[in-house]
This record gives structure tokens, sequence and C-alpha cells, in this order.
């Protein structure tokens, strides 16, 4: 059995990141000028997911950007991403804002309740039965698909709200009050545990005697008593004043610091660094492709599939794969059917992707 070493990344593109504020902060706005940052000032180096009902992205230019408005756009957009990550330019996919992405994956699996039980659940704690099992599946929903942009080799930036939460100290009795995420703590948890930069922007107001003498809007990026922020990341700065340029020279110089290399040294296997997530990501995308879309190569291999997987589901199962058609505009009668690139399609829903 080969063991590896690990060796700090050192691209700010390889890892996951976390971003929470109050709205109209400028967390989208910074998104934008990240991108334009990074990459030249070329908008389409990067794609911003708009869920749901967001609609921040609106007042900004030179933003590339998708509207998913429930879970059925987001997994097209998702898919579309995957499966031709060779012939776009993308390199970073935030997605704004997960609380949104929340929402969309309940009515998603609230829905399935409803085709699969035949009956509305009152809410997701009372989907499948309860006892956490419609949160469960949300989560799961959501794990998967930035499960499969992460394997495809995207950068991902995720953009929530924030609140302030009151906490009692355990010891002293004594209440306070903590910045943090303004998702329920296992959806929040879905996010924090698995990034790597956690960045909480929030406006900090200097006061004297009673009177607000000013104020700046700081990125903050260690945890303290007042604000939930955990980065992985080591020696990252307690804060910095809110700009793009700020967020990407205190994500790169932490990154340069840690590596201990020259300048040429660092650059140098930070190009090979990306050079292998790329191929990586070929690899997991050959593989997808073709556990999704079967490597069959006539219409006939491909109804014979499609009849065998149908033949072993349940009525639940033909019940939303019946409903899954529906939605995405294609024949529940296919044994007629002569469009390969259809039958493909046909045979993925049927095969669960």
């Amino acid at each position: 059995m080969d063991f590896q070493i690990n060796k700090i990344k050192l691209d700010p593109t390889s890892y996951r990141h976390y971003w929470f504020g109050v709205p109209g902060i400028g967390k989208s706005s910074t998104y934008r000028d990240l991108i334009l940052k990074l990459y030249n000032n070329d908008p389409t180096k990067g794609l911003l997911i708009v869920t749901g009902e967001e609609s921040g992205h609106k007042a900004l230019d030179n933003l590339q950007f998708q509207q998913t408005v429930d879970w059925s756009s987001f997994v097209d957009t998702v898919d579309f991403l995957v499966e031709h990550k060779s012939e776009n330019d993308i390199h970073v996919v935030g997605i704004d804002t997960v609380d949104e992405l929340i929402e969309i994956a309940i009515k998603e699996v609230l829905n399935l309740h409803r085709i699969q039980k035949k009956e509305k659940a009152t809410s997701i704690k009372a989907a499948f039965g309860g006892y956490g099992a419609g949160k469960r599946m949300v989560m799961d929903l959501i794990e998967t698909q930035i499960g499969r942009l992460d394997r495809s080799g995207y950068c991902l930036i995720y953009i929530g709200h924030s609140k302030f939460k009151d906490l009692t100290n355990k010891e002293t009795d004594e209440q306070y009050q903590m910045l943090t995420s303004n998702l329920e703590n296992d959806y929040h948890a879905l996010f924090a545990n698995k990034c790597d930069v956690m960045c909480v922007m929030q406006i900090k107001r200097n006061i004297k005697e009673g009177r607000l003498t000013g104020e700046k809007r700081i990125m903050r990026f260690r945890a303290s008593l007042d604000v939930d922020a955990k980065s992985r990341i080591a020696g990252l700065p307690e804060e910095v004043e809110l700009s793009a340029e700020n967020y990407l020279a205190a994500v790169s110089s932490t990154l340069k610091k840690l590596s201990g290399l020259s300048d040429k040294e660092y650059e140098s296997r930070r190009i090979e660094e990306v050079n292998k997530r790329n191929e990586s990501s070929e690899n997991f995308i050959k593989q997808e492709t073709e556990e999704t879309y079967g490597t069959f190569d006539t219409v006939e291999e491909y109804k014979d599939a499609i009849m065998e997987i149908i033949g072993g589901l349940g009525p639940e199962s033909r019940a939303q794969l019946k409903a899954n058609l529906k939605a995405k505009g294609l024949p529940e009668k296919f044994t007629t059917l002569e469009d390969i690139k259809k039958l493909k399609l046909i045979y993925a829903l049927a095969n669960g992707k």
C-alpha cells in the first residue's frame, strides 16, 4: 500500500471558501471583483449560481451568472458545468446564497415526499417519517451536487447571510452575542465543516461617548467569542478591510508564508498543482459521464438497458421516474424512440442520475 505525504496547496482556488454577512454588505460584489482580480478582468472565468429568490446580483455589472429558481434548474446547471468542463473557461463557481439553496432543496424533498407517499408533508421535519429523515435528505441532495462540482475541479465559494445569535457562558451564566450564519446549525455545518477559508463580513462601527464617529466594512477569518469564523488555513489575519484585493492578498500571502518557498519556487509549484487538479478532474468527469449515460453504442442497447432498470423498480421509484421524465420533457413511452441523445437522458434518469 502506498501512503502519501500531504503538501499544502498553494493556489487560492484549490480551496473551498465560505462567506457570510448581512444583506447588502457586498458579498456578491466581492465575488465579482475577485473573479476580475484573479483573471485579468475576464468575467467569463467565474459563474455565480443565483439560487431561489435571491436577487443581489442584479445591480452588478460585468458578472457572469445563472439563475436557478428551483432544484431542477440548479441540478441542470451543475450537470452542464460537470459534463462540459473541458468546453468552458469557468474556474470558480459561486453559490449565492446557500440560504436559498437550502430552501429550494427543502421544496424538492417535500415534492419527492408527495410523489412517493402520495400525501403532503406538513413540514420538512415530518417528511419521510420524521426523525430528521427529511433534513438528512436535503443535506444529501446538496452534498452530492457540490461534491460533483468540487471533484470536477471548480473552486467553490459559498455565500450566505449572517445573524447575531444569543449565547450564554456556561461557567459564568453571562450572556453574549456571536455573529454567525443565518442557517440552522445542521445546515450551516454542511458548508462550514467542508470549507477551508471561512470569512465573516461585518460592519465595524466606532462609537465615542454614545455617538457614531465612523464605520468600515471588514472581513474576519478567525474564531473569537463574538464571531463564528473557523478557517482551516493557519496564520490567516484576524481581519482585513473588505475588498476582493484584500481577501486575495490575505489568503495568498498566508499560503506562500506557510510554504516557505521563494517567489519562483512558489509560482512553479502552484502551476504544477493546478495542472494536476485539472488532470484529476478530467478522470472524474469521464467516469461520472460513463456511469450516468452508459457506454452503449446503439438505440436498441439503450432501450434494453432502460427496460432492465425499470423492471427492477418499485411502484414509488416508477412514479418518481415518471415525474422526472415529465419535468425534463422526455417521453414516458420510449420503445419507438430513435433519438439516442434522448435515450441517454432517459437512461440517466432511470439509473437515478
